[in-house]
């Protein structure tokens, strides 16, 4: 039998046991808020960081999508670059193919009027229809006469009217009638420049001709409506060839040197106008000069009108660069003793 003071001594262990048990309990009751506390701002840490993460990886996803956009938008440029240098690639094949659709009705053409032309140019065996409808103008192919005229159509299906003279009465059986007939008109001191030929004129035979006649003069061609005819003209070169060219003034001689093609400058008051009446050409021109003593030495002349203008003499004019005019020089060749007047002192 335990003793009181036993008793008591279970009872007061007992007691100080669980005092000791509640003390430790509330010693870790103690510990835990401030854990807890710990591990919340922790994990708020962690979640905000991983939210972070989160929001870098959205933004991240949102420039990957934009520079996947970037890319499809450059793609499609790149497309629509393609597209439209195929379509100007297309487009110039087109382009190069309606040019040599065009060049190829251009060389149709070409043969088309070469062989109506070839119709027009007979000798006389072709019909007045044929001729008509085809013109009638002969191909120059680079004729010239001995002076180095060329020879260019005035006016096809046209005639000079009554004040030609006839040179030739028939050159159908010619080889060259047209080079013929310009030598002719160039030969004949009553012709100018201007010329024609008549085709189909019926001879007393009943046959074709081809008859070759000359504008007399200086006086321009009216250009009449003509079925059977065409008016050409004489060119003279810019400057006529003067070699053998002699001029007689006051008992001496002289000859003509060609200068370049040149002529007055417009408006000169030094320069005086001869006329163009000189239908023996640079011979006629440069002896009108030569016997003028409002001359001095030099003197110009039109190619195609024949006009002659000298300078006076001891005067000046300036000059300028011309494919219609030449000017020339008179200078003595016997005597120059005696050429004080030609040479202008």
């Amino acid at each position: 039998m335990r003793s009181e003071s036993g008793a008591w001594s279970e009872k007061r262990l007992g007691r100080m046991h669980v005092q000791g048990v509640l003390n430790a309990g509330g010693a870790v009751a103690q510990r835990d808020p401030d854990g807890e506390k710990k591990d919340g701002e922790k994990k708020d840490v962690e979640k905000k960081y991983g939210e972070k993460k989160d929001a870098e990886k959205k933004d991240g996803e949102k420039k990957d999508e934009q520079k996947d956009g970037e890319k499809k938008d450059g793609e499609k440029k790149d497309d629509k670059k393609d597209g439209e240098k195929k379509d100007d690639k297309e487009d110039g094949e087109k382009k190069d193919d309606k040019k040599d659709g065009e060049k190829k009705d251009d060389k149709k053409d070409e043969k088309v009027e070469e062989g109506e032309e070839r119709k027009g140019n007979g000798n006389g065996a072709d019909d007045d229809e044929n001729r008509v409808r085809a013109g009638v103008c002969v191909g120059i192919h680079g004729i010239h006469t001995k002076k180095a005229s060329n020879v260019k159509v005035l006016a096809d299906l046209s005639d000079c009217g009554a004040g030609v003279k006839e040179l030739v009465a028939d050159l159908s059986n010619n080889t060259s009638p047209l080079a013929t007939c310009a030598q002719k008109v160039e030969n004949d001191a009553d012709c100018g420049h201007v010329f024609q030929m008549e085709h189909g004129k019926n001879a007393p035979d009943g046959s074709h001709r081809i008859v070759c006649s000359c504008l007399k003069g200086a006086g321009a061609c009216p250009k009449r409506t003509s079925k059977t005819t065409c008016a050409y003209t004489l060119v003279p070169p810019v400057c006529s060839n003067a070699t053998g060219i002699e001029l007689h003034s006051q008992d001496s001689l002289f000859k003509v040197k060609v200068v370049y093609p040149t002529q007055f400058g417009v408006g000169c008051t030094n320069a005086k106008n001869l006329g163009a009446n000189f239908s023996g050409g640079l011979q006629a021109c440069a002896d009108a000069v030569a016997n003028n003593p409002e001359c001095g030495t030099t003197f110009q002349m039109h190619r195609q009108t024949s006009n002659c203008t000298c300078l006076k003499p001891k005067a000046t004019c300036d000059y300028q660069d011309s494919t219609e005019i030449c000017q020339y020089q008179v200078v003595p060749q016997i005597m120059p003793g005696n050429a004080a007047h030609a040479s202008g002192t």
